[in-house]
């Protein structure tokens, strides 16, 4: 006769905390991406506005961004914005770079074409000229 063990597989156990830890972070890091949305357009947005609005401290937030996606909080707030940009040059939703770059919360059109390209290759003013 076969006893049946009533603890559960350790294997199993280790798998589904990782998910449920998984699905709390990617849970966390959208609600990190939203508030950074939300927040887009402001060239004055910091760090501690978007840590407040995910209910922690902004050197935890530090932590856990860097620690989660491999980018400081400044790098992950520019990527979202060259993402963004993307999306309104592709769209010819604006006329000119300039309008671009304030939609995404640049104080320089420059320095927006300047990070652009390194991004994406190829320079921001192309793209509206293509149209």
């Amino acid at each position: 006769m076969v006893e049946s063990t009533s603890s559960p597989n350790p294997t199993l156990l280790n798998f589904l905390k990782a998910q449920v830890r998984a699905q709390r972070h990617k849970e966390w890091l959208d609600a990190v991406h939203a508030a950074v949305l939300a927040g887009l357009g402001e060239p004055s947005m910091v760090i501690n506005d978007i840590a407040s609005a995910v209910f922690i401290s902004e050197r935890q937030f530090y932590r856990k961004l860097k620690k989660l996606t491999g980018l400081t909080p400044n790098q992950f707030i520019q990527q979202i914005r060259m993402e963004q940009a993307q999306k309104l040059l592709q769209g010819q939703e604006y006329d000119s770079v300039s309008r671009v770059a304030k939609a995404v919360g640049f104080l320089s059109s420059d320095y927006f074409s300047l990070l652009y390209e390194r991004y994406y290759g190829v320079k921001p003013a192309v793209l509206l000229e293509r149209a």
